[in-house]
């Protein structure tokens, strides 16, 4: 169950880093 928990949270990071950071268009 931990495991799990601690996969999710770093997916969700990278997911809003992403979208935080400045697009190259």
């Amino acid at each position: 169950m931990s495991s799990s928990y601690h996969v999710h949270v770093p997916l969700q990071i990278i997911q809003l880093n992403s979208c935080n950071l400045p697009n190259p268009t």
